[in-house]
């Protein structure tokens, strides 16, 4: 019996683990890739952010414009009445809620005349807010 306890404690005086050092250099490289992975990750949750609310104002616009066809507009106040709760009061969106981007409410403006209307969709406000579609501000542009 004595015997098997000395070949025991032989093995694990044999038993071999990882040096501080090699602890220390896997540590390194660990949060090496963590700087690096953290910053992509943050521009790539910013992307989707933005291409989320770009494809809600898309939306927003089409529904305007099935509007104007469903219910043959024909005049300027009409036209530049229509806003988001005229779209899903007529069942065309639903509620679309916040931006991604910033948290903000989205605004439709319509502009222009029945023969050449103009959508534009914002978060916030027309004079607040930053434009998402057509063409975007700086804030919604990656």
């Amino acid at each position: 019996m004595n015997e098997l306890m000395t070949n025991k404690m032989k093995k694990v005086k044999n038993k071999k683990g990882f040096t501080l050092i090699e602890l220390i250099v896997v540590i390194a490289i660990l949060g090496i890739l963590a700087a690096i992975a953290i910053p992509r990750f943050s521009g790539i949750q910013r992307g989707a952010s933005i291409n989320a609310d770009t494809a809600t104002a898309s939306t927003i616009i089409n529904a305007a414009k099935v509007y104007v066809a469903d219910k043959n507009i024909t005049d300027d106040t009409t036209l530049q009445a229509i806003n988001i709760a005229t779209l899903t009061g007529a069942n065309l969106i639903d509620a679309p809620g916040s931006t991604k981007t910033t948290n903000t409410a989205f605004f439709l403006e319509v502009t222009g005349t029945v023969s050449a209307p103009v959508f534009t969709v914002y978060d916030g406000g027309a004079n607040t807010g930053n434009k998402i579609l057509p063409t975007p501000d700086t804030a919604y542009q990656k």
